[in-house]
């Protein structure tokens, strides 16, 4: 907390970046991100907006530090239009500093406000961050950390994957990587079984985020952390009657237990419910922001 507090009052208004000289001002705080918080950064020269991350360097070991920049760096060489790029990292004074694509919401942030998306919505996001993780997948990498936090919407509502910090490259499918780290209510039951995971966590927790949308809660859910790991390992989760049956039908088939079984994100492209031509976006955009 400290840390948050000095970062708040320590972060200089007009940010420079030494290796281009860009120079940036810091305006309106969007909200915390991993190690630091993230800023309205506008560059004084062009007036192009971004979202800035800015983090103590004291907060990161020299190892951390480089693990950092190199998982987030994954975002710099992706193009795809449903991953959020981060376009530049630099180190101003005491701090290190990130600028990415500048994003208005989280898909979080519309469920805060909605509480539960409707069908078309759900369809929509789940395609659209089903794209992404495709793409992502195609270039060995496994995000990770899949959930509406780490979701982003432009103004556009056009659907990004954004926060690499935990990303990791997987060259290899058939080893498995025994590393826990995800958020504890999306992990997949292969991460905390040690029979080790691969790119099938992505999918799992695709289907934790599909069921939260269409729910309005976690499917895995106990007071102690000891419970939900209990609940993922045996699948044990209810689907209301109120969730239709195709929809239900999808969360079972992310929720496959067995990761071998599992289909993959590629399979889950091809299913209908989401190669449906009429999922749009743009009669969804007043309904998700709220004007109509």
């Amino acid at each position: 907390m400290e840390d948050y507090e000095e970062l708040i009052k320590g972060l200089p208004k007009i940010i420079q970046d030494p290796r281009t000289g860009t120079r940036y001002n810091r305006g309106e705080l969007l909200g915390r991100c991993g190690f630091g918080k993230c800023y309205l950064f506008t560059d004084l020269e062009t007036w192009k907006k971004y979202a800035g991350k800015g983090t103590i360097k004291r907060t990161l070991n020299w190892k951390l530090s480089m693990v950092y920049i190199l998982r987030n760096k994954y975002s710099i060489s992706l193009k795809h239009p449903n991953i959020l790029r981060m376009l530049r990292y630099f180190y101003c004074s005491t701090y290190l500093c990130m600028t990415l694509e500048l994003c208005d919401n989280t898909l979080q942030s519309v469920l805060d406000r909605l509480k539960v998306l409707d069908e078309p919505s759900c369809r929509f996001f789940i395609r659209e961050v089903a794209c992404g993780i495709s793409y992502l997948h195609g270039k060995q990498l496994i995000h990770r950390d899949i959930n509406p936090d780490n979701i982003f919407l432009t103004k556009d509502i056009d659907v990004k994957i954004g926060d690499f910090g935990i990303a990791i490259k997987h060259e290899n499918s058939a080893e498995k990587i025994m590393e826990v780290c995800e958020t504890i209510t999306f992990l997949a039951p292969e991460s905390i079984d040690g029979s080790g995971y691969s790119f099938g966590v992505d999918v799992w927790a695709l289907g934790v985020t599909l069921y939260v949308l269409v729910v309005g809660n976690i499917p895995f859910y106990d007071m102690f952390d000891p419970g939900i790991y209990e609940k993922i390992k045996s699948c044990d989760y209810y689907i209301p009657r109120t969730v239709p049956t195709y929809t239900g039908d999808m969360i079972k088939s992310l929720f496959t237990r067995d990761p071998d079984c599992r289909p993959t994100i590629n399979d889950i492209l091809k299913r209908g419910y989401l190669s449906s031509e009429s999922i749009s976006k743009y009669h969804l955009s007043g309904y998700i922001s709220g004007k109509s």
